[in-house]
């Protein structure tokens, strides 16, 4: 990640140094999840989704940004949901669908991400389904 920011201050507008360190980053939040180390993972996740965005201000719709913010979000959305935080979780599972939205909307023929988007679709609806219930052990990862 030092050596991503280094590059960054030699290249502020290098889109793949933008989206190599928020990978970086979710790859660090996913290491830091599976630890326990919860909140350096939360954080992880939020930086990621940060390094994300700005690549966004050089290319709103490079669809690598797009996917990785909506895996972000959605990596993000799994630690709250293990963590009993039920309505950001919810709330970061639907930005992620729209991430993935977006990607498909530019490149219809992503199968993987098609699958990918509708199983988390069918997965956030019943989550909020249960929460509408006050069934909260249920969905919960």
């Amino acid at each position: 990640i030092a050596a991503f920011n280094s590059a960054l201050i030699l290249a502020p507008d290098d889109i793949w140094v933008l989206i190599n360190k928020g990978n970086a980053l979710l790859c660090l939040g996913d290491l830091q999840a599976q630890l326990s180390e919860f909140e350096g993972a939360k954080q992880s996740y939020f930086d990621a989704i940060a390094a994300f965005n700005s690549a966004f201000i050089i290319a709103p719709d490079d669809i690598r940004a797009l996917n990785n913010k909506g895996l972000a979000l959605q990596s993000l959305g799994n630690l709250q949901a293990k963590l009993s935080e039920q309505q950001e979780a919810l709330k970061n599972w639907q930005e992620a669908l729209e991430m993935f939205d977006r990607s498909l909307a530019i490149a219809p023929n992503q199968e993987i991400l098609r699958n990918g988007r509708d199983g988390l679709r069918v997965f956030r609806t019943y989550c909020a389904n249960l929460l509408q219930e006050n069934d909260r052990n249920h969905c919960w990862l």
